[in-house]
């Protein structure tokens, strides 16, 4: 126990240090912006002065500009520096980079809605080593594929979390909690036994009652994965991309007998 409560301290003293450093970079940017504004002289009136050629902006008008070079369609609630580059070849004030970063940072749209390609925040503990072959397995849905001659669109997909084997059987979409544990049951269980444990998304055909109630009776623990958390079960995007990237190249052009070729995929 107490090395687990030395590890955690380490690792929130890692954490710690790590947020002080971002935060002393932007603190750098907006220092070096601000000397970049403190070496033209600004001319604050009622209305606009100009200076080299751009608009002085007085503090009643600042917001509006901010508004419209980011909150705007044609300003596509982008970040503060694309903001910032389309305001300073026309306006200036003092500050000008600060209130723009805080405005783009209080911006409710832009925290819903864009992607962030920075590092996920804290450490995401994985998952232990599974115990044996088919002891733990990932299961996933590839939906919305072109309608095969036998009226399959989707596939699920089984993958063993120790050896990496991964299993691909054609259904509709519309497949249910009843038609799935009967592929479960005949393609794995049949051929691997039955698995401790079970690494889901939160599809309605894992949340299932029917799902559920076979799950109990086979002894088999259920592990859901969180939404916008793909790392948990990683092992299952990777199956899924391979099974893709497989059938990109060996299905016919009309693409309606992507179906047969999965057992030949698993094969290779």
């Amino acid at each position: 126990m107490w090395l687990r409560g030395d590890l955690e301290r380490k690792q929130a003293e890692k954490k710690a240090r790590k947020n002080k450093k971002d935060e002393e970079e932007v603190e750098i940017t907006i220092r070096a912006k601000e000397k970049e504004e403190d070496g033209m002289a600004e001319k604050e009136e009622d209305g606009m002065a100009e200076k080299s050629g751009r608009f002085c902006i007085a503090k009643t008008m600042r917001r509006r500009i901010l508004d419209e070079a980011h909150d705007t369609p044609e300003g596509g609630h982008f970040g503060a520096d694309p903001t910032y580059v389309r305001m300073k070849d026309q306006y200036f004030w003092k500050q000008m980079w600060r209130d723009t970063l805080c405005h783009v940072a209080g911006c409710d749209l832009c925290h819903r809605t864009n992607h962030q390609s920075r590092k996920h925040m804290g450490l995401l503990p994985p998952l232990p080593v599974a115990k044996g072959r088919w002891q733990r397995i990932g299961i996933d849905f590839i939906t919305d594929l072109p309608v095969s001659g036998s009226g399959h669109n989707c596939i699920v997909m089984f993958v063993d979390h120790m050896t990496k084997r991964a299993h691909w059987r054609a259904c509709r979409k519309t497949i249910d909690a009843l038609a799935f544990a009967r592929i479960f049951i005949d393609d794995i269980v049949c051929l691997h036994g039955v698995p401790e444990e079970v690494v889901t998304d939160h599809d309605v055909r894992f949340t299932a009652d029917y799902w559920t109630e076979v799950a109990e009776i086979l002894q088999t623990k259920l592990l859901m994965s969180m939404a916008f958390h793909p790392e948990t079960d990683g092992l299952s995007e990777n199956s899924n991309k391979t099974v893709v990237c497989y059938l990109r190249g060996c299905a016919t052009h009309d693409q309606a007998n992507w179906d047969d070729y999965l057992p030949l995929g698993e094969y290779a």
